[in-house]
């Protein structure tokens, strides 16, 4: 059973009018549910994952559309058989001035991701000469739920080594529950892709050029920000404020218009490194203020400043400090304890 799924990853005043009007391209919500069905191929038993991530009302309709399903049951030795499988329902978000319309995209089963992983981003993919593109990754799911032998390949026709390692490195780490029948596991197929969207895309922030519209790379990063339950902002320190990249991409997005702002209610947790003894503290508060009239959800503590950066990581960029490592791990921890609770608040 395959599952056709699409990921993103992001690495990370006066406006006009004719452009706060358009409205913002299309973007798809996908609900995960744990689903059993009889061996009659109705459906017995389900739970939707992260539910608390979801409005009560949007909920109730992903419920009533699961409820209705039918599938054709497995056979097992000759006879009918009871599946438990992962669900995907995807609904498509379609933005308008007055509001948005939600359409039912598609309805997949296959193997249940139960945790997802991204390792260390290459740096040699966050040049301004870097590759860029999608992977689409398919891999076997086995009965211990662990991806084997995935296939990666690129929307573009090429990729190159450090993107397919960093896809690779990352799939081989989530955790799945297998596909069964009858309760024993049989073997499922997972699908996904990844996309690099690297900052360096985004133009120079000019109102003459928002007035002719939203360029395709601002878009696409609002559209994937939209998506996301939180943003973790990786934030450089240049001359005691923030770098160019990261303010540009704060004054691109930001001029969206209520109802498409994606900082707006959104979790946000901040991180900064510097070479030299305060860890990036000055561009912290300027990164703060700067997303505060943006009605961004900001997590206040643990505060994390990794300060003399050059001694914490190696050649690579993979952090090696393990009192850093610890303190980034509470944070963490924190982070998606206060996405869950402001989810909940916001329902």
């Amino acid at each position: 059973m395959i599952l056709r799924a699409f990921l993103a990853l992001v690495l990370f005043t006066a406006l006009s009018t004719s452009a706060a009007d358009k409205p913002a391209a299309p973007y798809t919500i996908a609900v995960w549910s744990d689903v059993s069905f009889n061996s009659e191929g109705g459906v017995s038993e389900s739970r939707i994952l992260k539910e608390a991530d979801y409005p009560v009302k949007f909920l109730d309709a992903v419920k009533a559309k699961i409820a209705a399903m039918r599938i054709t049951p497995p056979e097992q030795d000759g006879n009918p058989g009871e599946l438990r499988s992962g669900v995907r329902v995807s609904y498509l978000i379609t933005p308008s001035a007055s509001g948005a319309s939600v359409s039912l995209q598609e309805t997949l089963l296959a193997p249940l991701p139960l945790r997802e992983v991204y390792v260390a981003f290459p740096k040699s993919l966050n040049r301004e000469d870097s590759w860029k593109g999608r992977i689409d990754i398919r891999c076997a799911i086995d009965s211990d739920g662990q991806c084997q032998n995935p296939v990666m390949t690129s929307d573009n026709g090429s990729l190159p080594e450090d993107a397919r390692r960093f896809a690779k490195d990352s799939i081989s780490k989530w955790k799945f529950a297998p596909q069964t029948v009858n309760g024993q596991a049989i073997p499922g197929e997972f699908r996904m892709s990844m996309e690099i969207a690297p900052l360096h895309d985004l133009p120079m922030y000019n109102a003459d050029l928002q007035e002719k519209g939203m360029p395709e790379s601002v878009q696409k990063l609002r559209d994937i920000m939209a998506s996301s339950d939180g943003l973790m902002i990786a934030a450089p320190e240049f001359n005691w404020t923030i770098s160019a990249p990261l303010k540009n991409m704060i004054d691109w997005v930001s001029r969206f218009p209520a109802g498409q702002q994606p900082f707006f209610q959104k979790p946000v947790a901040i991180v900064s490194a510097t070479m030299g003894p305060l860890g990036g503290a000055r561009v912290q508060y300027d990164v703060r203020r700067s997303l505060s009239g943006l009605g961004v959800l900001d997590l206040v503590k643990p505060e994390i400043f990794i300060n003399n950066a050059s001694t914490k990581f190696d050649a690579t960029g993979k952090l090696t400090d393990e009192a850093t490592l610890k303190i980034m791990k509470e944070q963490m921890v924190a982070f998606q304890d206060w996405i869950v609770r402001m989810q909940r608040a916001f329902a």
